[in-house]
């Protein structure tokens, strides 16, 4: 590949990834999330891109996805589709826990948007502590399934 190109690229990457810190901070998660994936997809390899897209994803989720008692979807939290049984699989819950909590516990303090990735980090594990507890997994999942079923 041209160098000059990976060059351009990754330039690209680091102005989107600024504007998506710089919409992190005016709390436009959603802006944040398109942002961050586009210089995900300039540049896979741009520091910081995986977090902050990580961290948009996790506080969207809590922001749209809730449990009929307010609190917000573990699932969605952490990635998972909830419909997929491989995601309720505890394999696949601890795997994206171990992944998100890496990315979002990052060292940023120095980062504009810190208080976005300890408050991501802070659902993450909330959302692990709810999903490792067989009791309340089961029971959120009875009330996935019987929720499915009355759509169907």
């Amino acid at each position: 590949m041209d160098p000059s190109a990976v060059g351009s690229s990754r330039r690209k990457a680091e102005q989107w990834l600024s504007v998506a810190e710089k919409l992190m901070v005016a709390r436009d998660i959603e802006g944040c999330k398109q942002f961050a994936s586009q210089a995900l997809a300039a540049d896979p390899h741009t520091p910081g891109a995986d977090d902050l897209h990580a961290a948009a994803i996790s506080l969207l989720a809590a922001q749209q996805r809730r449990l009929p008692n307010g609190q917000p979807d573990p699932y969605g939290v952490l990635g998972l589709d909830p419909a997929n049984p491989a995601s309720r699989r505890p394999d696949a819950i601890h795997s994206q826990y171990r992944r998100l909590s890496f990315l979002l516990n990052r060292s940023h303090q120095d980062r504009p948007c810190s208080l976005a990735f300890a408050e991501a980090a802070r659902l993450v594990a909330d959302a692990w502590a709810f999903l490792s507890d067989p009791v309340l997994k089961s029971s959120l999942d009875v009330d996935l399934d019987a929720a499915a079923a009355a759509r169907a």
